[in-house]
């Protein structure tokens, strides 16, 4: 049985990953305990990420200060950990080389190497987007399972999560409500596209 990818993404009501200029200040301001532990539970079944350069460096960058601080909380400490300790595929045309233990580089086609990967024997991979990467995964009918942790937010203005050019058919599994307003939905493709620049 082949490994599935499983796209992680944080989005407002109207589809938004990020507002205009990347801000996700939004949901942090909604980002809790709960969610932390469902997303701590989810990781634990994962055995590898995949991420861009940039998502990679401020995760990195974050979770090495929270598995050492003194005074993160046990379950950060745990989930800090975990993040580190898994196996993360970086996917970069700007890095020449990641001197980090259990990161690899990636700079060939993306579509060949998540391909080879899901082929690899082991747990699901897990891709905490950028939205590059997310475009990427979606576009070339890699994503098996979409995460959509949809926060009671609307921008005016943002990057789309699904691009105008076209989009996936999803039907849905199951859904978790958090007590903040925050629901997570889990997706499955039918790997069909439909392409609206050709409605009638």
């Amino acid at each position: 049985m082949m490994r599935k990818v499983v796209l992680s993404v944080n989005i407002t009501m109207n589809g938004m990953m990020a507002g205009p200029n990347g801000e996700l200040d939004w949901h942090y301001e909604h980002w809790n305990d709960e969610m932390a532990r469902e997303s701590h539970n989810l990781l634990q079944s994962m055995g590898t990420i995949l991420v861009g350069r940039i998502t990679y460096e401020a995760m990195l960058k974050h979770w090495s200060q929270v598995a050492i601080s003194p005074v993160s909380t046990t379950d950060d400490r745990n989930y800090a950990r975990l993040i580190c300790g898994l196996p993360k595929i970086v996917f970069s045309t700007t890095l020449h080389e990641i001197t980090r233990p259990q990161s690899k580089l990636a700079q060939g086609n993306l579509s060949r190497e998540v391909v080879s990967l899901k082929q690899q024997p082991g747990r699901d991979i897990i891709s905490w987007g950028g939205v590059n990467m997310a475009h990427s995964l979606i576009q070339a009918g890699l994503v098996d399972i979409y995460l959509l942790w949809v926060a009671p937010v609307v921008l005016k203005q943002g990057v789309p999560l699904f691009l105008t050019k076209s989009r996936p058919v999803l039907k849905l599994v199951k859904t978790h409500h958090f007590t903040n307003g925050v629901v997570l939905f889990y997706y499955e493709p039918e790997y069909k596209l439909i392409n609206t620049n050709n409605k009638p």
